[in-house]
């Protein structure tokens, strides 16, 4: 069993001590822990009264344990400076998906753009899912496009146009290269600096995943932008598992894809660096898999790793310590709205043990 695994089970199995427990959640970096206490049968026992904020919001939640993997809204600040502190990047999302209407559409567009001011030198990401993409496509690509320019307005370090199931997928690839061809140029955000301006997220089990990501590198040559190229092996297997000619059947074939399409990008860079011109490409490494990660140490000019929040600390700290550029990707917002996402993590960490 993998180690996220262990440290979820073993949390799990303090929830099981029973229902008159309250459990605190505090991160402690690569160290997440779970304090149980007792509460008393009286109201107005003074254990009860000093009980934090945090412990209020998550007492008596079977699924707290999960809560490493996301932070609340008031936990955010501190969230991103422990990841400071530990010399990292924090890549931060809203957690909530599928908007059912415009109101919340626009509410997340203003959440976005208030982090983006609060937090200008970290990476962000969007879900077209949050901003409209299933009932209304010109009002998601406004709401998008709005979020992009802020993010060059505050300098960000990069923002993501994360993938999502199958149904959005030719509108998350039109939204996001167009969004490149309008910020990644070379006086905006694209080759002369480390990071793109706007990545694209490719699924890697999809079974057209690195031919796409090869005409999407020859489109940005022949049209003179930077793509910026996020590969993920993908997260909604069960959602899009059952569509014929989608995704790979087998971890193997998927485990290729994603080496293959790493490969390609990565020989493109060194194409570049031989000619003495700048990279047409800059890749953002999403994996724990240390054979992908091992191919693409060396290119921090043009490559930056990323993991989640909550798994994987020790491959982090291994990169931080070769020097490599690391962001801990993670949502935020009101436990409900992070509910979709901690379960496909909780999935996730499930197939792993």
């Amino acid at each position: 069993m993998r180690r996220g695994a262990n440290l979820y089970w073993r949390e799990a199995a303090l929830l099981s001590r029973g229902a008159n427990a309250s459990f605190s959640t505090s991160r402690v970096y690569g160290k997440p822990l779970v304090t149980v206490f007792p509460i008393s049968s009286k109201d107005d026992d003074e254990t009860n009264k000093t009980k934090t904020k945090s412990t209020a919001l998550v007492q008596r939640l079977t699924n707290s344990a999960l809560l490493r993997f996301a932070s609340l809204n008031f936990e955010l600040k501190a969230t991103v400076e422990a990841h400071r502190e530990q010399g990292l990047q924090s890549l931060l999302i809203a957690a909530l998906e599928h908007s059912e209407n415009e109101r919340k559409a626009e509410q997340t567009k203003t959440m976005a753009t208030q982090t983006l001011l609060e937090f200008p030198n970290e990476m962000h990401a969007i879900k077209l899912s949050a901003l409209g993409a299933r009932f209304n496509e010109s009002l998601c690509e406004r709401l998008t496009m709005d979020i992009a320019e802020r993010a060059r307005e505050v300098g960000a370090r990069g923002l993501c146009v994360d993938a999502e199931e199958d149904f959005l997928h030719e509108q998350v690839d039109a939204v996001s290269m167009k969004l490149m061809r309008t910020m990644n140029t070379k006086s905006g955000g694209g080759s002369a600096s480390k990071n793109a301006a706007v990545y694209k997220t490719y699924q890697m089990y999809r079974q057209d995943s690195v031919e796409q990501l090869k005409r999407d590198i020859a489109t940005a040559e022949r049209e003179g932008f930077v793509l910026g190229a996020k590969l993920v092996r993908g997260a909604y297997l069960n959602a899009d598992k059952g569509k014929p000619g989608v995704l790979f059947k087998t971890k193997e074939e998927t485990d290729k894809s994603y080496a293959d399409g790493l490969a390609f990008a990565l020989n493109k860079i060194k194409e570049k660096k031989n000619e003495n011109a700048p990279a047409g490409v800059k890749i953002l490494l999403a994996t724990r898999n240390k054979d992908n990660i091992q191919s693409a140490l060396g290119h921090s000019e043009d490559v930056q790793f990323a993991q989640l929040m909550g798994m994987d600390d020790e491959v982090t700290l291994s990169l931080l310590n070769e020097g490599e550029r690391v962001a801990k990707y993670f949502p935020y917002g009101k436990f409900t709205e992070t509910l979709p996402y901690l379960w496909r993590r909780f999935l996730e960490r499930a197939s792993f043990s």
